[in-house]
């Protein structure tokens, strides 16, 4: 998986991967896990993206797919709205990284 900066790491905690079947499908033990950090009090688990991209190839729909999932619930603050986006893209990033 590709490094990121200190930006973008206060924001994605952790988008674990493990490549199999044709290197492009993603399996971390078992299932897929993503964490957000800083975008909610505690580090925030994205269950549907993690759902979006379960047993699924490691492509552009997917990883997009995924980081709609991932924010599909969020309730901003007025003054943080702008990390909706931000968190979005960054679980796409993460995810594409990793092939």
């Amino acid at each position: 998986m590709k490094a990121f900066n200190h930006v973008n790491a206060k924001f994605l905690a952790e988008a674990g991967a493990a490549l199999a079947d044709g290197k492009t499908t993603l399996i971390a033990g078992g299932s897929p896990r993503i964490c957000l950090n800083a975008v909610a009090p505690r580090p925030y688990r994205a269950v549907k993206a993690e759902a979006a991209i379960a047993g699924r190839p490691i492509n552009e729909a997917n990883a997009e797919a995924a980081g709609e999932a991932a924010v599909a619930d969020a309730r901003p603050l007025q003054a943080t709205r702008y990390k909706v986006q931000i968190a979005k893209t960054l679980v796409k990033r993460a995810l594409l990284a990793t092939v």
